[in-house]
């Protein structure tokens, strides 16, 4: 039996990379088709969420036809099908346009983009649920263990949602933070070996690679305009753009660790220089120090420093050579209020004073307008802080799930490293392939911590940065299990065989 259940999952491997590669060649299409194509292509109300499940629906049928052709276990084909959803809703922001003024979604009047995003998450829960007859046991696991943590701040969402400004508008995000939560316990569930945890960073990658491709494709639209974002930086939302930009770097650099490839190396450049064209400062930085920690804690010191002085050295010739990146360093004065957060975070605190404990209702930050009219908060659509967003928002009954969630990452990522170093018979276990994954999961964490600062990456709305940190969580769940338990099944590196090897075959010195 467990000779079959190998052969599957080498069957399943061996086509996977022939059958995202399409995928991929897909998402890249429409990106480019939706930005350069005719106008009626992006602006039909009734077209544009049909492109989107095409997105969706076409992929899903390629993985099915992919497993019945190979023979795959429902296991197997129900974990490629959740990674595709889970792929879905990273993309699902960037694709549709919601921007609309505060005071018509206050007004519970929202744009077409934003009812096409819903509907297509309906469709996404309804797959998943199919999906979930399959395995429907890891529903009474989100309410145990660490899961439990998302579990419960997504159960605070809803109930804050009731008394938000404006119920509906964060009830609709409440249902995608809902659909998150249940399409990452599905996937936490279906990791038993280190090739899941690796093909959740390879979803994960492809979503982060199209967000930047998409944003990319809008600001090339128009190259009369390439430069005529914020303060003359890249016209993209900088601070997004950069953020996604260091999750793509470092998930690039996990995967390539644990085999080279020279095309992830080029994503990893060309995402450093997306993050010095959008000039994110938070983002920046954020993936910068967060890329040399993933290098110095698998002590390669050297390789870390000289990553870390390279993105100075490149960030230097880049600025120094296309002027409007140069205008705009030259001109920035903002860094005394942290480009006006310092003011926002003023104006938030006695607010969250009126309502500690319940705070003033899920995404209520949005609306922060109605109370404190005519100051810098009117254009704030969020705290630029995902502590502070989630104290005003949730209150301290938030935050303190919030926190849970960040005690349960650091906690279950160093009993993982730390079994790595104890004997318990994980013979199976490839013991430096491990180690790079927990140590990539902790850059990731390090880039969400100090991103999340400046910006609501935890916390509020489930965007891809909030999706990002709370998959942490479910892999470092995931890695726990897999470096506790002796009876893992990951097949040894070619390394660890011959140190078991030797250690066998060479006599002891008693037996001498």
């Amino acid at each position: 039996m467990i000779r079959s259940q190998s052969m599957h999952g080498t069957a399943w491997r061996r086509p996977r990379l022939k059958a995202f590669l399409p995928v991929a060649a897909w998402t890249v299409f429409v990106a480019f088709a939706l930005r350069f194509g005719p106008g009626w292509l992006a602006s039909e109300a009734s077209l544009k969420p049909m492109i989107a499940l095409a997105m969706l629906l076409i992929p899903l049928c390629a993985i099915l036809a992919v497993a019945k052709a190979r023979g795959v276990d429902a296991q197997h084909a129900t974990f490629a099908l959740t990674l595709l959803i889970w792929w879905f809703l990273l993309i699902s922001d960037e694709f549709f346009n919601r921007i609309s003024d505060v005071q018509s979604t206050y007004e519970g009047q929202f744009s077409g983009d934003a009812y096409s995003e819903v509907f297509t998450w309906v469709i996404a829960f309804l797959i998943l649920g199919f999906l979930s007859l399959a395995r429907p046991e890891y529903l009474s696991k989100m309410f145990s263990g660490s899961y439990k943590w998302i579990t419960s701040f997504m159960l605070s969402c809803l109930v804050a949602a009731v008394y938000s400004p404006s119920p509906l508008y964060a009830l609709g995000w409440w249902f995608k933070l809902f659909l998150v939560s249940l399409v990452l316990g599905l996937c936490t569930s279906c990791i038993e070996k280190l090739s899941d945890v690796r093909a959740f960073l390879w979803s994960s990658l492809w979503g982060f690679l199209f967000i930047c491709v998409l944003a990319l494709a809008d600001a090339l639209a128009d190259p009369t305009n390439l430069f005529q974002g914020v303060g003359g930086r890249l016209n993209a939302d900088p601070v997004v753009l950069s953020g996604i930009a260091g999750l793509l770097l470092i998930v690039s650099l996990i995967l390539n660790a644990i085999r080279g490839r020279l095309w992830l190396k080029l994503v990893g450049f060309a995402s450093v220089v997306t993050m010095i064209f959008a000039l994110g400062k938070t983002g920046l930085i954020a993936g910068a120090v967060s890329a040399t920690v993933f290098f110095v804690l698998q002590k390669k010191i050297a390789s870390g420093l000289a990553l870390l002085l390279g993105v100075v050295l490149l960030a230097v010739i880049l600025v120094a050579t296309v002027t409007p990146l140069a205008n705009y360093v030259s001109t920035y004065r903002a860094g005394s209020t942290l480009t006006g957060r310092t003011e926002v975070w003023a104006g938030a605190i006695p607010l969250i004073k009126q309502q500690p404990l319940l705070g003033h209702g899920y995404l209520s930050s949005k609306f922060m307008w109605t109370t404190r009219r005519g100051s810098v908060d009117d254009v704030a659509p969020h705290l630029h802080n995902g502590f502070l967003e989630t104290l005003y928002n949730n209150g301290l009954v938030g935050l303190v799930l919030l926190l849970g969630i960040h005690g349960a990452i650091l906690t279950n990522l160093f009993n993982a490293r730390k079994a790595l170093s104890v004997p318990n018979g994980k013979e199976s276990v490839d013991l430096e392939q491990a180690n790079i994954l927990i140590v990539g999961c902790f850059a990731l964490y390090v880039d969400l911590l100090i991103y999340g600062c400046f910006t609501p990456a935890f916390g509020g709305a489930a965007s891809a940065f909030f999706m990002a940190f709370l998959s942490i969580l479910g892999l470092s769940i995931g890695l726990r299990k897999l470096t506790q338990q002796p009876e893992a099944k990951q097949p040894v590196s070619a390394r660890a065989r011959i140190g078991w090897r030797k250690r066998f075959s060479e006599p002891s010195p008693s037996s001498t």
